[in-house]
């Protein structure tokens, strides 16, 4: 059982590691020619010019208010990231241990759950504010595994239930 769980983290780590690559390759010179624009518009003037962008027809200080909030989500994508995958070690280290049925577990997996889904809200809020609306990609698959983890979380609950009631009765 360990050494299957094991290798099933291995295989996520490494999917994980993949899609990183292969988003890295893909958008990479993506990447650097919106930072070299930024960089020029940020230098030759005060940071209130939205031409090229979705902001351009919108109120200098709406614009300001939409790139704040797009900065808070870029905070909120790092904060979730990292705090989803400390969470998912942790529990795979109380699993590891023996400890299924413990209580850190299934909160642990709902935590989880309920992380993919407010990434899935803050990266629908991000593609709204920050992108024109003919290209927005909502990340509906944090959604679905977010929601398919809230059910793991209480089937947890409640083979818990089951086997504290068995040892009971036993």
């Amino acid at each position: 059982m360990k050494t299957k769980l094991k290798l099933y983290c291995t295989l996520l780590v490494i999917a994980v590691l993949f899609s990183f690559v292969v988003d890295a390759y893909f958008h990479f010179g993506d990447f650097f020619e919106g930072f070299r624009r930024g960089w020029e518009d940020g230098n030759t003037d005060s940071g209130t010019n939205w031409e090229g962008t979705a902001l351009q027809n919108v109120h200098p200080l709406l614009a300001m208010i939409i790139a704040i909030i797009g900065s808070l989500c870029g905070l909120a994508f790092i904060i979730l990231f990292f705090a989803f995958w400390c969470y998912f070690y942790r529990t795979v280290w109380t699993i590891q241990k023996g400890g299924i049925f413990e209580n850190t577990v299934s909160r642990g997996v709902r935590f989880m759950g309920y992380m993919l889904m407010l990434y899935f809200v803050v990266t629908t809020i991000y593609q709204i504010v920050s992108g024109p609306f003919t290209q927005v990609d909502y990340a509906t698959d944090y959604l679905c595994f977010g929601c398919g983890l809230l059910i793991v979380s209480d089937v947890l609950i409640k083979a818990k239930e089951i086997k504290e009631e068995q040892d009971l009765t036993i």
